[in-house]
């Protein structure tokens, strides 16, 4: 259903609806997020008290005259089951409604062929809610996360791999299997479907990576019911890239025309790291329905934060802290950006506020690591990160953190182990697959390392620090036409960066023009390496004509001057009075001249050492 054909009465009665329906369903975090939407509409609009006539015909929204009958019948074990849940006795939750013995693991049925004689058949057959099925094989699924994440063990440990699976996911899909197979030839069980089962049956099959069927079944789950955020985001978790992001809207057009449908496509254009000035006016349009909304604010600050404007990210964040002070859902994005700006007073009260409210779950541990990478204690960091991994094992950024602290420490292997279950967990992670790419590097596996830097750049092409790293390590392997590319495409990308309506801040902009002028040094270094010396001296007089033009604006910051002045722009001038002198001698001379150079000609294009900047001096 499009957006245009629903009122915001009706937006808020169905995200009003849809959250009691997930709590009831123990669906907490789907019922907190649309709980939330609806708060953040307008309260002159969205009442969620429209007329009963009005809430029919949302999709989504009915339940079946038949499912109500079995619900209100099992209205008991339904509220037994749900405390069951909410107090993590997830199995006892499953064995309120499926026959006993079905979810002990010696008589669960090894196969989905052995289901088909099973106890579960009569089941059906007596007459079960869609509601009681989900919440009992919901519960099973819950049971052996738990019982997953014991036997895991320490993380990082020799118990600590991907073999260690679900158990219970077996018996759960053979179970869904039957119950599918009789909506198919029961016209009456068809009509009946609510969305929560599909999404069920799609979230196993994205735990066994089983794209096809898992897009398949979360797609009917969201046509069915397109409120429940939580199937979303799972169908989210299959878009690795722009192809499959291009290739999922086609398919499923009408969907996407929808409200929820609007939001998972802008979801999945930030992951996919889109931040040009049409996602910003399309996430302010939906900003216009749910101007309260804390879930787009933090979209829009990550946003901010990622195209370098650190101090818009920051007012934006610390606004949030102000209108949700209980809430520490932003504070780990939050926290993020207090370490990139470098500010440990505002990261310590950030990690004092967030210990306050709840000590130990994970957001709060990866906010009082970064307070403690920000004063160099890196083995306090480390133990908070390991804590928070094993409180939510399923944190991409926890395990990257994890790996970035390793890697402080020199751990390169603990480093590399953190920063694959990072990307394991989330594919999108252009950071953990560069960070990847290092750490191969740093273990000497270069051809690794190449390719764990092409995944980065695939996921985030204008990143000029990608760039250059990975022009960096095709250095290291001496294949210079290809870092000079490397090089060119991060010159092409800072080149707009050297404007001042782009960066937020003097000294981030001095710092951007620091770095493009040491990249053309760089690159000119790279062109003399492959003989290529006029395109070289060019780049150097490019390189000083830049440097003169940074002393004459007036917000030059003075550290970044003086790094230039001092360092820099002496070791150009060398390189081009020397290339320049070689480049009208003969052939013969300019040998002669480079046997009296310490060390061969070769050794211009490495990166500056000390005893390179003690001689410019």
């Amino acid at each position: 259903m499009a957006t245009a054909t629903l009122s915001a009465n009706q937006r808020g009665y169905a995200l009003k609806q849809t959250a009691a329906e997930c709590k009831e369903r123990c669906l907490h975090q789907t019922s907190k997020w649309c709980s939330e939407m609806f708060h953040s509409m307008s309260e002159l609009t969205a009442t969620g008290d429209t007329q009963s006539g009005q809430h029919i015909s949302i999709v989504g929204l009915q339940t079946h005259r038949i499912d109500g009958d079995l619900e209100r019948k099992e209205a008991r074990r339904l509220g037994l089951a749900t405390s069951f849940f909410n107090n993590r006795e997830f199995r006892r939750c499953a064995n309120v409604f499926l026959p006993v013995g079905d979810t002990g693991e010696a008589d669960m049925p090894p196969a989905d062929a052995t289901l088909e004689n099973h106890s579960f058949k009569s089941l059906i057959s007596r007459g079960i809610s869609q509601k009681a099925l989900f919440l009992a094989l919901y519960g099973l699924f819950m049971a052996g996360e738990k019982q997953r994440i014991r036997q895991l063990g320490v993380p990082l440990a020799p118990s600590d791999t991907s073999t260690v699976v679900n158990r219970q996911m077996v018996y759960i899909k053979g179970v869904l299997k039957i119950w599918f197979q009789k909506t198919c030839v029961d016209p009456v069980l068809r009509t009946r479907r609510d969305g929560y089962l599909e999404y069920l049956y799609g979230m196993i099959f994205v735990r066994e990576r089983n794209r096809d069927r898992a897009k398949s079944w979360l797609c009917q789950s969201v046509e069915r019911n397109p409120w429940n955020w939580g199937a979303w985001l799972e169908l989210s978790h299959l878009v690795d890239g722009k192809k499959e992001f291009d290739a999922i809207e086609p398919e499923q057009q009408p969907i996407f025309q929808h409200c929820m449908g609007k939001i998972f496509l802008l979801y999945c254009r930030h992951k996919l790291h889109d931040l040009s000035a049409s996602f910003l006016q399309d996430l302010a349009v939906l900003q216009v329905d749910f101007p309260r909304s804390q879930f787009l604010s933090a979209q829009k600050a990550l946003t901010l934060f990622r195209q370098g404007e650190l101090k818009k990210a920051n007012a934006l964040y610390c606004q949030m802290k102000s209108d949700y002070p209980d809430s520490i859902d932003t504070a780990e994005q939050h926290s993020n950006l207090l370490y990139k700006m470098g500010k440990k007073r505002s990261a310590r009260s950030l990690a004092e506020a967030c210990e306050s409210f709840d000590k130990n779950c994970p957001e709060t541990y990866m906010v009082v690591r970064n307070y403690h990478s920000l004063e160099k204690r890196h083995a306090d960091a480390v133990k908070c990160f390991r804590k928070a991994v094993v409180l939510n094992p399923s944190s991409s950024g926890a395990w990257s953190l994890l790996g970035f602290e390793y890697d402080q420490m020199q751990n390169y292997p603990a480093a590399v182990a953190s920063w694959l279950r990072a990307v394991e967990v989330d594919p999108h992670d252009d950071r953990s697959l560069a960070a990847l790419g290092h750490g191969y590097e740093e273990l000497g596996d270069y051809h690794l390392a190449v390719q764990y830097y092409r995944r980065a750049l695939k996921l985030n092409r204008a990143s000029v620090t990608f760039w250059q790293i990975f022009a960096d390590c095709y250095i290291t392997m001496s294949q210079y036409p290809d870092a000079i590319k490397a090089l060119q495409s991060a010159r092409m990308l800072s080149a707009p960066y050297a404007d001042e309506t782009v960066c937020d801040s003097k000294k981030h902009l001095s710092l951007v023009r620091f770095g493009r002028i040491e990249l053309l040094k760089q690159l000119a270094q790279l062109r003399r390496a492959v003989d290529d010396d006029a395109i070289a001296i060019k780049t150097l007089e490019r390189c000083l004509q830049e440097y003169t033009e940074h002393l004459r604006r007036a917000d030059t910051e003075q550290r970044a001057r003086r790094e230039l002045t001092k360092h820099i722009i002496p070791q150009v001038n060398r390189l081009l009075k020397k290339w320049t002198r070689v480049e009208g001698e003969a052939d013969e001379e300019q040998t002669s001249e480079e046997g009296d150079q310490d060390g061969s000609g070769d050794d211009d294009w490495l990166p500056d050492d000390e005893s390179s900047e003690d001689e410019s001096e």
